[in-house]
């Protein structure tokens, strides 16, 4: 039932809570836990396998999941995955929370304070069933979220992707970010596919910000187009009459390109970016406002037309939908994609090498994962020979 649309599954949970007392206290007793733990008990045969299991779990055994809250998954090998909500909680917090951890039980040194020493203690209660009375109308809604569930598991394509030929290091050496150059390796794989750049959301944190929480990086631009363009133009020579930019001049565009990236992540962290900005300004002439109580659709018809003009629709339908959080511990990271005809792009960056994680939607005729994920392969060996025989 936590699986199910979000309006549907509140209306299903009042009905849960008011049917018995018995489940009130059970739904009591998950609310006021920090986390559940889903104990799986197959194991993945797979890095990609593994990545469905973090973020849907495997078909045909979904039920061992509380979408409700954050939980820690853990599989017979010893391995252990991290799925949350998004709505209440970002990655960052999450991210802190394990690196401190992490820190402790490796003995590392960490920048934040040290973990308190507590007390270890063997004398916990014993584990106690939560019990849920359920009448024919809740039961049936029960099987049809489970088959909602499954149909919609069995249509999102996974591909984890591994660059073991380009790393942190790499970027460090030529003088680039290295965040702004996978980003940049993203747009070029995309434009090869698709021959256009996409609307391009890429997340950070404005936690420095009271009740701070996300702005978008927006990695669609000029620049980066430019570079795309120059690039899969030399691949191709499709335009007559065309003569080949030199590979040090196709690295000049690359370097203008992440310098356009790092510059416009480090306005988004500032709270410089225009997303959030936009959507205020969007439910506030719908007549929704900070002290607005209960749920609010509001009123589209009061929106000024540039919220209704196509640019605006196109520029905020994310083709490509983009994460890093990166840590020295964490292997795998994904989410779903975020529109019909888009990719959920996660990613981790480590010292010798790039983790990807790729998703889209099978029934698309727009998005592939196996063919994005080996034009993102090509892009990283592109990288290193421009940047290579640029030297």
């Amino acid at each position: 039932l936590t699986r199910e649309d979000r309006d549907v599954w509140a209306g299903l949970r009042a009905a849960v809570e008011g049917h018995s007392a018995a489940n009130r206290r059970s739904l009591e007793e998950v609310d006021s836990a920090l986390f559940v733990v889903c104990l799986d008990h197959h194991e993945p045969t797979s890095t990609t396998q593994r990545s469905q299991d973090l973020l849907h779990g495997r078909p045909g055994n979904l039920g061992n999941r509380w979408y409700d809250k954050m939980q820690v998954i853990w599989s017979p090998s010893g391995t252990i995955s991290l799925c949350f909500e998004h709505t209440y909680s970002d990655g960052i917090v999450w991210n802190r929370w394990l690196s401190d951890i992490w820190d402790h039980l490796q003995g590392t040194p960490s920048p934040y304070s040290p973990l308190p020493s507590l007390p270890s203690t063997s004398a916990l209660p014993p584990p106690r069933e939560l019990t849920f009375e359920l009448t024919p109308a809740l039961e049936k809604a029960q099987r049809d979220a489970r088959d909602k569930a499954e149909t919609l598991v069995a249509q999102v394509a996974t591909n984890k992707v591994h660059i073991d030929t380009i790393g942190k290091a790499d970027f460090k050496k030529w003088g680039l970010s290295p965040d702004a150059t996978v980003q940049m390796a993203l747009q070029l794989a995309y434009f090869r596919l698709h021959g256009t750049i996409a609307p391009t959301y890429e997340s950070c944190s404005t936690k420095a910000f009271f009740h701070g929480r996300t702005e978008v990086i927006r990695s669609a631009h000029v620049e980066g187009a430019e570079f795309c363009r120059v690039v899969a133009q030399q691949a191709s020579g499709v335009r007559p009459g065309y003569s080949p930019l030199a590979k040090d001049a196709q690295a000049a565009l690359l370097k203008a390109a992440v310098l356009r990236q790092n510059h416009l992540s480090k306005l988004a962290v500032q709270g410089h970016g225009v997303d959030r900005h936009l959507v205020a300004l969007q439910k506030v002439a719908m007549g929704i406002l900070p002290t607005s109580t209960g749920q609010q659709n509001g009123d589209r018809s009061r929106l000024p037309p540039i919220f209704l003009d196509a640019p605006f629709t196109h520029a905020s339908t994310w083709r490509l939908s983009t994460s890093n959080p990166t840590t020295v511990w964490n292997e795998v990271f994904n989410f779903g994609p975020v529109c019909d005809n888009g990719y959920g792009v996660g990613y981790l960056i480590h010292n010798h090498e790039v983790l990807l994680n790729v998703t889209a939607f099978k029934t698309s005729k727009e998005t592939d994962v196996d063919q994005l994920a080996r034009a993102i392969d090509a892009s990283f060996v592109t990288l290193r020979q421009l940047m290579e025989e640029s030297e």
